[in-house]
């Protein structure tokens, strides 16, 4: 679903409709935020972390904290040695933000 995503401090304020904030609560550390590729030739970004209840202007919100980023594509990967079978950038370690 389409949702609207902000700073806050260092996690993203995002507000979302009563089943993603009752999926969010079920599962709160198994969140996932996909910005699509524009064109065929763009990367997706892929944004996973872990979700709490935010105070926001919706009743609905959540604050997640990134724990892992990867713009990806469809494309035939240029490191061979990656674990992605396309072309996939990590942007944040699946360890956490120290060395974004």
């Amino acid at each position: 679903m389409h949702v609207s995503v902000g700073w806050d401090g260092d996690v993203l304020a995002v507000e979302v409709g009563a089943r993603s904030a009752a999926n969010a609560a079920a599962r709160p550390a198994a969140v996932s935020l996909l910005y699509p590729a524009r064109t065929a030739d763009d990367y997706s970004l892929i944004i996973d972390g872990s979700a709490a209840p935010a105070a926001l202007a919706r009743r609905h919100a959540l604050r997640i904290t990134p724990t892992r980023a990867v713009l990806h594509r469809p494309a035939a990967t240029p490191d061979p040695t990656s674990t992605c079978a396309d072309d996939c950038i990590p942007l944040l370690p699946e360890t956490g933000r120290e060395n974004p």
